[in-house]
């Protein structure tokens, strides 16, 4: 198994920390967030996510752990070929401001690290974007 870390760039969301962490703990909308044409199947609750990406298969998140106005991890869900966890660090630059960042962790064999690495760096980064476009 090859470890595969992937850390995303900080971004700056345009909301107060409290109403950014209430938004990023109900999975349904993460939707917003990683749509695109390669995103099939979306399914969610506020405790879970599962989706199919073309190319890739299926991804699911649930929430594993929360820690108010400070983190989020979330774990693999569903059908999954493998153990992975997705943690969102936030922290407040001002009253209306919140910075976040993603990393992801997962153990995976070398070839699905080669194929999954760089499009689930752009997803991540794809939803540090969007974050600050979502109206929430």
């Amino acid at each position: 198994m090859a470890s595969l870390n992937i850390e995303t760039k900080t971004g700056t969301v345009k909301k107060n920390i409290t109403e950014v962490y209430d938004f990023l703990t109900n999975m349904n909308n993460f939707k917003g967030l990683v749509q695109d044409q390669h995103i099939k199947n979306w399914q969610s609750t506020e405790e879970y996510c599962t989706f199919d990406v073309e190319g890739a298969g299926n991804v699911g998140f649930i929430i594993h752990e929360k820690v108010p106005r400070q983190k989020i991890a979330y774990k693999n869900y569903g059908n999954v070929p493998f153990d992975y966890l997705m943690t969102v660090h936030l922290s407040p630059k001002d009253e209306n401001e919140t910075e976040v960042r993603l990393q992801f962790e997962a153990d995976v064999n070398p070839v699905i690290k080669m194929m999954i690495k760089n499009p689930l760096a752009n997803l991540l980064n794809t939803i540090i974007e969007k974050l600050d476009t979502i109206n929430f």
